[in-house]
């Protein structure tokens, strides 16, 4: 998913340039918009090298998503490092998780983005 941003440069000429939309912990954001794109709940990090889309205060990263809270198939409190980033660990494996999810899908919909 791509979007169009405008730019004026010094010398008063229009460009245009095109930047992607990225998932929650993907890396080379310039801007917010890039990362609310994909998910509402995040903002681009450009304090870290190189700048990553976060997941907002209060939601935490787990498969690509932002979790208003970790889900059942995770432990409740998430795990916060030094920089901030918040992630859910899974208490199960892997295949358990996604098979929950698929079967829980509408449930879980309202906490995640």
């Amino acid at each position: 998913m791509y979007f169009s941003v405008n730019r004026i440069n010094s010398t008063v000429v229009k460009q245009d340039f095109f930047l992607s939309a990225l998932k929650p912990n993907e890396t080379g954001c310039l801007i917010n918009e890039q990362c609310k794109r994909a998910c509402e709940s995040t903002y681009c990090d450009q304090t870290q090298t190189p700048s990553r889309c976060l997941c907002e205060r209060g939601s935490h990263f787990l498969f690509d998503k932002c979790w208003k809270k970790c889900p059942e198939f995770a432990y409740s409190e998430p795990r916060v490092d030094s920089s901030g980033f918040s992630e859910c660990i899974l208490k199960t494996d892997m295949k358990t998780a996604m098979l929950y999810m698929r079967r829980h899908r509408r449930q879980l919909r309202s906490i995640f983005c």
